[in-house]
């Protein structure tokens, strides 16, 4: 067995994080030709996951190059045509359409994965829950299952759906009666990263429930809005991802209190050097958003401060409230959507709903924006689009850098440093992140400029998390004076 063989072994690993790092292995090898005829290898495998994280690798090249998967077209196509798997039909489809495939068959494949749609209008309010009977039936309740979803988008009968998604397990090897949960080795319910290890039941099901949604799909009507946000909720991957990738610890960023001992350290008032530091108009650099999670010996430490606009006048609103700044939140969106298109799209709303102040109404605007019900490992944030069409910014392709001209002006950084060791309270060990973070940057003379061309100002807030370790790596509550310490920050006006 070659090297790429054993990755792609992986793609199925019970592991998810074998599993991912598989994916991003031969995403990193996509100049090697050896692993562009691998990943068309790999379509021919009887086994779904191997065959579906293969078509994510291989669309995931085609958001870079075209023309390096350009040989496998026929080969998806057949797949599309053949399979009743609707991810992987519907990500053949998607494929075809980057690389230029075969209209007639992107027609074909297409049609097999759009159901009859009976138009948009109200309808009654369809309730069918079948998750909590199917996980008890399966006896795996730390699986979620989404057959209900799907029952609700074609308004069927549960005990129909369930009874058919039995019969599609069956198919691919699901055996009634078997304890499925004992093929995880109890200290082997999560990895290093801290994701979980599957068995065959979650093979199964996850498959099987694809397989009931093709048979939907073909037999059944859905109605246009109900399909919409049906295929919307059902994403759970970004091709642009890999492109995306989690960084180190930024030079600029460090908690010098993080050494204070330990004791000194939770009664320690926490004040404005702990918590806006940071935010300095000085700098190039200014962060609209930050959450960050420091861990040190046996102290951690967690912040969280969010930016927003504000107009003023402001010496009438009080200093000391409490609320979240109003966000742009965007609901399962690919990078390359971000900000412009959700906008257009429909898919992008204004999340206030933290504030309940009358002196605040009308005030504050919303500075940043964030992909809510992430799919991936990296948080999505983006500067509001106002900010974007006063500025004419343009996107890079495939990341979350935004350019006027050749000039970076506003980023999002995922950032990871180091781990600690983590024994869980039935005894088993586990290596978890010590120190990450998520940040979106502006460059500060255009926050600058815009502040003064709106005739805004900044406005900043957030909380402080601190709390003492103990030797099992289990962390203080809230509730615990003398082993954890927590504020909700009031607001600060930032004076450039």
């Amino acid at each position: 067995m070659n090297t790429l063989e054993f990755i792609t072994k992986y793609l199925n690993s019970p592991i998810v994080a074998h599993r991912n790092k598989s994916l991003l292995c031969l995403f990193k090898e996509r100049s090697n030709t050896e692993a562009i005829k691998q990943l068309g290898l790999n379509l021919d495998s009887n086994n779904f996951d191997i065959v579906l994280n293969s078509l994510r690798v291989i669309f995931a090249i085609s958001h870079e190059n075209q023309d390096k998967v350009k040989a496998m077209s026929a080969k998806i196509a057949k797949l599309g045509l053949k399979t009743n798997h609707f991810s992987i039909v519907f990500l053949c489809r998607d494929i075809l359409n980057k690389i230029d495939g075969q209209v007639l068959d992107i027609n074909r494949i297409t049609k097999r994965i759009t159901p009859k749609l009976n138009g948009s209008e109200n309808a009654d309010y369809f309730s069918d829950n079948c998750d909590h009977f199917l996980e008890y039936s399966l006896g795996d309740r730390n699986h979620k299952y989404e057959l209900s979803r799907i029952c609700r988008t074609f308004r069927y009968d549960c005990k129909k759906a369930t009874k058919q998604l039995f019969a599609y397990m069956r198919a691919l090897g699901y055996k009634k009666g078997t304890q499925y949960w004992k093929e995880r080795p109890s200290r082997w319910q999560h990895d290093f990263d801290g994701n979980r290890y599957e068995t065959k039941l979650n093979y199964f099901a996850r498959h099987g429930i694809q397989m009931f949604l093709m048979w939907c799909v073909n037999n059944l009507t859905a109605r246009n809005d109900d399909w919409s946000e049906f295929l919307i909720d059902e994403r759970n991957w970004d091709a642009s991802m890999p492109q995306l990738m989690v960084q180190e610890r930024p030079s600029f960023l460090h908690f010098t209190e993080l050494k204070t001992e330990t004791n000194i350290w939770i009664k320690q008032k926490i004040n404005k050097k702990s918590t806006y530091e940071f935010f300095d108009p000085k700098k190039e650099w200014f962060p609209l958003y930050e959450n960050s999670s420091f861990k040190h010996e046996d102290k951690s430490f967690d912040r969280h401060i969010t930016a927003c606009f504000i107009k003023p006048p402001v010496s009438n609103i009080s200093r000391k409230l409490e609320f979240s700044t109003p966000n742009y939140s965007c609901r399962n969106c690919y990078i390359n959507e971000l900000p412009l298109k959700a906008k257009q799209n429909g898919r992008l709303y204004l999340d206030d709903s933290g504030n309940r102040h009358d002196g605040l109404k009308d005030k504050l605007f919303p500075s940043y924006g964030i992909v809510s019900e992430d799919f991936d490992d990296c948080t999505k944030l983006f500067p509001a689009p106002e900010i974007i069409e006063h500025f004419k910014l343009t996107q890079k392709k495939n990341t979350l850098n935004y350019y006027k001209g050749r000039k970076l002006v506003a980023y999002c950084l995922n950032w990871q440093d180091g781990y600690y060791r983590n024994v869980g309270r039935q005894g088993e060990d586990r290596f978890e992140l010590a120190n990450y973070g998520h940040l979106l940057m502006i460059k500060t003379k255009y926050l600058k400029k815009y502040l003064k061309d709106k005739k805004l100002k900044l406005l900043i807030t957030g909380s402080v998390w601190k709390r003492k370790v103990d030797k099992w790596s289990h962390e203080g509550d809230y509730s615990n004076k003398k082993t954890s310490k927590h504020k909700w920050l009031s607001f600060e006006i930032v004076k450039f």
